[in-house]
């Protein structure tokens, strides 16, 4: 996610990140979940497969004094989200920033995982997704309420559950 993007989201969140969860799928640098636990999330979960990426975010993690409050994990996104995660019963806020190109060639499997996401979290939970114009989040994702902004060439979409 570019800086100017990543300023954007958290612009929009403002201090509804305060004492959440962070997952951050598809983690790369783990700029994201860092910049979460700086504005008051209580803790992250970073989760990279590259092994050599996920090194650094720890390397990062303990630069910063920071490793009580969050752990890497190196997996699969899809397989740990939807088999090793644990929800909790407080919220949980999910950045999910694959690839762009993974909106196409593993669309029904990201969309699968973001509905398990939202059925499985506690109330008030969100994701925060960033695409391109290849995926539309509102008509792939009916079950949320949501809240999209361009970015060209990203586009965020930040989505709430609908709980019935």
């Amino acid at each position: 996610m570019k800086d100017r993007v990543r300023e954007s989201v958290f612009d929009l969140l403002a201090d509804s990140v305060v004492g959440q969860e962070v997952i951050d799928l598809f983690a790369g640098t783990g700029a994201i979940g860092l910049e979460a636990m700086s504005r008051g999330a209580s803790g992250a979960t970073f989760i990279e497969r590259h092994v050599p990426t996920a090194r650094r975010i720890r390397a990062i993690l303990a630069e910063w004094g920071l490793e009580a409050r969050a752990r890497v994990v190196t997996a699969d996104s899809f397989f740990w989200l939807r088999h090793d995660w644990k929800p909790s019963s407080t919220p949980t806020l999910l950045f999910c920033s694959p690839p762009y190109a993974s909106y196409e060639s593993q669309r029904a499997a990201l969309c699968g995982l973001l509905t398990d996401f939202g059925s499985r979290s506690a109330p008030g939970s969100r994701i925060v997704a960033e695409s391109d114009e290849r995926f539309d989040a509102t008509v792939s994702l009916p079950g949320f309420a949501w809240r999209v902004r361009a970015y060209p060439p990203a586009i965020l979409a930040i989505g709430s559950p609908i709980r019935s």
